[in-house]
């Protein structure tokens, strides 16, 4: 059986396809799709984050957003950041321990 690392060793394929989807979503929310482009080569996982964690504002600044509750709830609040910060390490923890079992 093979283990979780061998089953990702796709990873430069899917490191373009996430490039590609954060260009795509870049450009949908009038953001710059290159700078997401060469982002998301870099570090996919990131630049989905500041994607789906911050918008444009009607000034055309950039603001977070409210992860949890949705991109127009109202501005996040400490409980919120810390509610995604449990959700966050509790998600690296069980993918830690996937790793570390297989």
């Amino acid at each position: 059986m093979n283990s979780i690392i061998e089953t990702f060793e796709f990873t430069p394929t899917l490191t373009l396809v996430c490039a590609l989807a954060s260009a795509a979503i870049a450009n949908a929310d009038n953001r710059s799709p290159l700078g997401f482009f060469i982002l998301g080569c870099i570090a996919p996982p990131l630049a989905l984050l500041i994607l789906a964690a911050t918008r444009k504002d009607e000034n055309n600044r950039t603001v977070f957003v409210n992860i949890i509750n949705g991109r127009n709830a109202e501005r996040p609040t400490k409980n919120d950041w810390m509610g995604l910060a449990f959700s966050l390490s509790m998600g690296v923890l069980v993918f830690g321990a996937i790793f570390y079992f297989s």
